[in-house]
């Protein structure tokens, strides 16, 4: 029985130590944690944004203003002042007083029939002569000889006069060719072969006259 209790003494000094020594431990362990430091959390890194600049805007080119068209302007005409003014008194003068005219009246003339309008004669209808075609024109043998040797050229103009059958007469130099033999030979030429229809007056054939120019050219005779 003793041995007993010696043996449960030693047993209860033995749990009594390990429970002892399981609390030191407990404790240090306690005292080792909280002396423990713990590292306060990293901030975080900055966060850089990068801008691009800002290119600035070209500024806008003024629009043309549109000039304006004459036709679009109107000229306002300042209305004209009428300036008024009162009319003045004019003292009235007292004219001569002129007396009536007496004296006889005279019986007028006629027979008291409307006047009838007077009627004039009609004018008469006058045509000119006229040249019968291909006898006015000169011939290669019209030429004078003599004209021919000594190259005379010229322009004459004559006047005729024409019959009432047609015929031609009494021819004269109006105008020179600057050549007698010329001159001479157009009367010649256009008293004996010219022919003309004859002026008329109211259908019937009246002497008349005629003024005509003839050319002499050398050229002509080729």
């Amino acid at each position: 029985m003793s041995y007993l209790d010696g043996g449960n003494g030693k047993q209860r000094v033995n749990a009594a130590l390990g429970v002892g020594a399981l609390h030191f431990m407990l404790g240090a362990g306690l005292l080792i944690g909280l002396a423990v430091k713990v590292a306060p959390d990293r901030a975080p890194d900055p966060i850089v944004v990068r801008l691009d600049p800002v290119k600035p805007q070209p500024k806008p080119e003024p629009l043309p203003m549109p000039q304006p068209r004459l036709s679009d302007i109107r000229v306002q005409a300042d209305e004209p002042v009428i300036e008024y003014r009162e009319p003045q008194d004019t003292p009235l003068v007292a004219g001569a007083v002129v007396p009536p005219v007496t004296g006889e009246g005279q019986p007028g003339s006629g027979n008291g029939q409307t006047a009838k309008p007077e009627v004039l004669p009609a004018q008469p209808v006058r045509r000119a002569a006229l040249a019968r075609p291909g006898t006015v024109a000169l011939r290669p043998e019209d030429y004078p000889d003599a004209s021919r040797r000594a190259g005379e050229e010229g322009r004459v103009t004559i006047r005729v006069g024409i019959g009432t059958d047609g015929s031609v007469s009494n021819c004269t130099v109006i105008a020179s060719s600057g050549h007698e033999r010329l001159d001479r030979k157009t009367c010649q030429v256009a008293e004996r072969r010219w022919r003309f229809s004859p002026a008329t007056e109211d259908g019937v054939a009246v002497p008349s006259s005629a003024e005509r120019s003839i050319v002499w050219r050398l050229e002509d005779l080729r």
